[in-house]
């Protein structure tokens, strides 16, 4: 009887080993090696970084040590508020590309570009993953116009940063009656207009309930893979007597799920079709004003704001397919990668913002040096990896350049 339960104890460990050692859905993607996650909640504007904080990143792609965040929970060099005799200055506002927890500091884009036009700019990044346009319209307000910035570079990313400014789409209806993380700007019947609902530091979060179960997600790959088997390859594959029920619930999720549109079902998705529904239509709209509300305010300090468009995909061709196969159905025909793209030109030229789309630039050195896709990103993590930071630099440089920016800069290095 004891062989056989060291026998068992033994087996159940090398499972665990294993599991463990090889990558899959059952093993956490991304985990803080050095400290917890630098995150804390601006009572006004949500969330933002912890001051002088350093950290590890690690994925099943890449390991990036001693990540840093300056005095002013910027990811970035220490700063100082007063500007040096004879420096200009760019502040870079962005989500998690410009964060860009997956390369090292000087490799980030906006570190990147401060190197080609030092010692005369200075280039402050502002990036915080997981926010959208109107929030980063909250942090040039209360964290980067301290510094006068004479140049705003706003990244745009199209896979979401439509998605993230607009409350309904995120939290759903009844979240106007919620406590969030994240700050919004909402309809104000009575004025007409929009509204901010700040972030409140105590969120309402779905409870978590700390059971046996709980503690064996968090700690064993083993319990985390029979969950996986359990939850995708049982219902498809198991006989009616065992699977029977897991299979009916999965049948009527996706029945739920298909009588959406195609806009609410794969929300993200909704930034590439024109916008046929309120929520939608909404965020286009709440995306306009906050960025005319962000370029009045620029021009007040005496700054100029310029949009910098992310391209969505390089490997374009194909990709249709691709999405299609993983959505398991077919795309409305309106879908296009280059809508979200064309519209923030649109409500560039509107308002009379500078705008630069990176996608052929990207384009062009894919092809001269033809890399193979994605070249320019993680191709499991989705970010940029330091070529895309690498390429997005040279282009600012040139297009910048072109705008008269650098009339009388020393020479980019």
């Amino acid at each position: 009887m004891t062989f056989f339960f060291l026998l068992g104890t033994v087996t159940l460990l090398l499972c665990e080993l294993v599991l463990r050692l090889f990558p899959g859905p059952w093993n956490p993607e991304i985990r803080w090696v050095d400290g917890r996650h630098p995150g804390i909640i601006d009572t006004i504007m949500g969330p933002w970084n912890k001051p002088n904080f350093t950290g590890s990143y690690r994925t099943s792609e890449f390991f990036v040590r001693n990540i840093h965040w300056n005095q002013f929970g910027m990811r970035d060099l220490p700063r100082q508020i007063a500007k040096k005799e004879g420096r200009k200055r760019i502040a870079v506002l962005g989500d998690s590309f410009m964060e860009a927890v997956q390369v090292v500091d000087t490799q980030t884009m906006a570190r990147r570009l401060e190197a080609r036009l030092s010692p005369t700019w200075e280039v402050l990044n502002f990036g915080k993953g997981g926010i959208g346009t109107c929030e980063e319209y909250l942090v040039y307000q209360y964290k980067a116009r301290q510094f006068q910035p004479d140049v705003v570079l706003l990244v745009f990313w199209p896979g979401n940063d439509i998605l993230n400014n607009s409350l309904e789409l995120v939290e759903g209806a009844e979240g106007l009656n919620k406590r969030l993380i994240h700050a919004y700007f909402v309809r104000d019947s009575a004025a007409g207009g929009w509204r901010l609902k700040p972030a409140s530091p105590h969120p309402d979060l779905p409870p978590v309930k700390r059971d046996f179960r709980y503690f064996l997600k968090q700690h064993t790959a083993l319990y985390r893979f029979w969950r996986f088997f359990r939850d995708t390859w049982q219902p498809k594959h198991a006989p009616p007597w065992l699977g029977g029920r897991q299979q009916a619930l999965a049948l009527r999720k996706e029945a739920e799920r298909k009588a959406l549109p195609f806009e609410l079902r794969w929300k993200g998705y909704g930034q590439y079709v024109p916008p046929r529904t309120r929520q939608w239509r909404e965020a286009w709209e709440v995306t306009a004003w906050c960025l005319e509300k962000l370029r009045e305010a620029i021009a007040q300090d005496g700054g100029r704001l310029i949009i910098v468009a992310i391209p969505p995909v390089i490997d374009t061709l194909g990709r249709r397919a691709h999405l299609a196969q993983a959505v398991g159905e077919s795309l409305p025909p309106d879908f296009s990668w280059t809508l979200p793209a064309r519209k923030m030109r649109e409500i560039a030229d509107t308002t009379g913002i500078a705008f630069v789309d990176l996608l052929p630039g990207f384009l062009e050195y894919a092809r001269t040096t033809s890399c193979e896709p994605p070249c320019f990103f993680w191709k499991r993590d989705g970010h940029w990896n330091a070529v895309g930071h690498e390429v997005a630099a040279d282009i600012l440089v040139e297009e910048l350049g072109k705008m008269g920016i650098f009339k009388d800069p020393s020479p980019p290095q």
